[in-house]
């Protein structure tokens, strides 16, 4: 079960995901993966995760980990700051 604290906070405070009612960060998923034009399943492919992961991280209802979001940049060849932007900023 989820305290409030974690579900003001955004962090389950059992498993350590991210809640989707609470998004951590802005994202340019979309516009770099349209720069290289690479639908999302396709680009799910190259990351080795499912579609819908793409779809919702793009959307931003889910924050990727810490090594996916990595594992993105490097793809995409750019800073994880460029990618991602903390909306707390």
């Amino acid at each position: 079960m989820i305290s409030s604290f974690a579900m003001e906070s955004g962090t389950c405070d059992v498993h350590g995901w991210t809640s989707a009612a609470v998004p951590w960060m802005k994202n340019y998923v979309k516009v770099y993966r349209a720069m290289h034009n690479l639908t999302q399943a396709q680009l799910a492919e190259k990351l080795e995760v499912s579609r819908a992961t793409i779809n919702a991280i793009e959307k931003e209802h889910y924050d990727p980990s810490l090594k996916l979001a990595f594992k993105m940049a490097r793809f995409f060849e750019v800073k994880i700051e460029e990618l991602f932007e903390n909306e707390e900023t």
